[in-house]
């Protein structure tokens, strides 16, 4: 690479990385509420100061706590809130998953437009943006998941240990923060077909493999959390899935379909299940980049090595997430985010097609769809859900902390600062309303009620407990949270 390229390329990874520390202030600064996962890693890192042990049993997240442990350690380093840590953290993930998106395309083909364009479509990218006001571990997840598929490309064409490590130890970290990274670092060697290569790049794998089994040998009582869910899901999960399948097939079958069509009810669910997946995916990398990877393998079909990687990865994300589906019967974009990233890595591709071959007017309508699905990424068009913080202050400021408080909502129940970090329990108690309709309500000081669609706590409240609010916070759609002091 002579002096003014690469002076180029460092020009646009800086000006890339300006652009996404910008665009995750924007988002972090714009945030109504905080997500319900981000409360569970924030009161886990909260709870590193009592332990390790203490910190890992306060909700359901905090058992995978590499996350929660690294924002103890950036809010104690820089004597930030842990807030203010958490999304710090999430900012420099951000900045190591463009980074490493620009140079998987640089590695592909160094020209700067390429460069130039995978820099737009990564920080364009909808899902990408929308989730970067998330306190999530995802962030950690996409930033080292993302580096070792560079890591990889760059192994495939030299064949040195230093990549070959790098892929090792990225999906080591990715692991740290999501456990499916595990099934990537299992699976990816298969995708090459010399053995020397495939023996260095399960050099790290075996070696940790060999210690993690010396110091169960040492340790037989230690329990491995996740890592016993994984072993379990790899041993057991095609006959899980296979088992609930049929009785879904023989469910469809008896109550859906006639007699005529019984035998077809196995294909029936198989079509709808893809048919549910393939609308997930093109949903989570919105239809403007689905359309333009459907584009780009039409017409500039990436070959050799580069290409077994990319759909070794493809692969292996659909296997996971397909699996999920199956058998939660839920998939949220999040989760297909991995899969989005490696698609996308197609888009700068076709766009560059489209320019090289002046394609004017079909390129201006592809830039005006993708600025309307970036500005949906970035800018929340919805109704504001500040009342409930402002609620939730109220809360912490006006009832004292010997109060006894019900709240039926869980983002209220965490900005009331009232339950401290036994605010999980409390709210599996409180999830039940009816306890507090059948007469029960005479037990606390003050009730905070978070109106649902239907308005059913409030129109008890007020109906038939003849309860009279002490503060209203709403916003401009008519969502209340609406709180009452009780006589006695």
């Amino acid at each position: 690479m002579n002096l003014s390229l690469a002076s180029r390329s460092f020009f646009i990874y800086t000006v890339a990385g300006f652009f996404s520390l910008l665009l995750s202030c924007y988002a972090s600064y714009h945030v109504d509420v905080i997500n319900p996962d981000g409360f569970c890693y924030l009161k886990s890192a909260e709870g590193m100061s009592q332990g390790l042990h203490y910190a890992m049993h306060l909700c359901a997240q905090s058992k995978w706590a590499f996350y929660s442990g690294l924002i103890f350690l950036l809010a104690k380093a820089t004597h930030l809130g842990f807030i203010e840590s958490a999304y710090l953290l999430n900012s420099f993930f951000s900045l190591i998953t463009v980074f490493s998106f620009i140079g998987i395309v640089q590695h592909l083909n160094n020209k700067p437009r390429l460069l130039w364009l995978a820099a737009l479509v990564i920080l364009s990218a909808h899902q990408f943006n929308a989730l970067r006001d998330n306190i999530i571990r995802d962030h950690g997840f996409m930033a080292f998941y993302l580096l070792s598929l560079l890591c990889l490309l760059k192994y495939f064409r030299s064949f040195q240990w230093r990549f070959a490590l790098g892929w090792n130890i990225s999906l080591v970290i990715a692991t740290l923060f999501r456990i499916e990274a595990a099934v990537f670092l299992l699976l990816l060697p298969f995708v090459t077909v010399r053995i020397k290569a495939f023996l260095k790049l399960y050099a790290l794998t075996i070696m940790f493999a060999v210690l993690l089994g010396g110091w169960l040998f040492l340790h037989p009582t230690q329990d491995l959390n996740r890592l016993s869910e994984l072993q379990d899901q790899l041993l057991h999960s095609w006959q899980q899935v296979s088992e609930n399948f049929l009785t879904r097939a023989n469910n469809l079958g008896q109550y859906v379909l006639i007699s005529d069509s019984l035998k077809e009810a196995p294909l029936v669910l198989s079509l709808t299940f893809l048919s549910w997946y393939f609308i997930q995916v093109v949903t989570a990398l919105s239809l403007i980049y689905s359309a333009l990877v459907m584009y780009a393998w039409v017409k500039v079909p990436s070959q050799g090595h580069p290409r077994r990687v990319l759909w070794g990865y493809i692969a292996i994300n659909v296997l996971i997430t397909l699996i999920f589906l199956v058998e939660r019967l839920f998939l949220s974009k999040r989760y297909l985010m991995g899969l989005s990233l490696v698609l996308m890595i197609w888009v700068p591709f076709a766009l560059d097609y489209l320019i090289a071959h002046k394609k004017k007017w079909l390129l201006w309508a592809v830039f005006m769809l993708m600025l309307i699905s970036f500005l949906g990424g970035i800018i929340r068009f919805g109704y504001s859900k500040n009342y409930i913080r402002e609620a939730g202050v109220w809360l912490s400021m006006n009832v004292p902390p010997s109060a006894n408080l019900y709240i039926n909502d869980f983002q209220l129940m965490y900005y009331s600062q009232h339950f401290g970090d036994g605010m999980f329990k409390k709210f599996d108690e409180y999830i039940n309303f009816n306890a507090i309709k059948q007469g029960n309500f005479h037990q606390y000081d003050y009730l905070a009620l978070r109106d649902k669609h239907n308005h059913e706590e409030n129109n008890w409240a007020q109906k038939e407990a003849h309860l009279s609010p002490v503060k209203i916070f709403s916003n401009a759609h008519g969502d209340q949270v609406i709180i009452y002091k009780i006589s006695h």
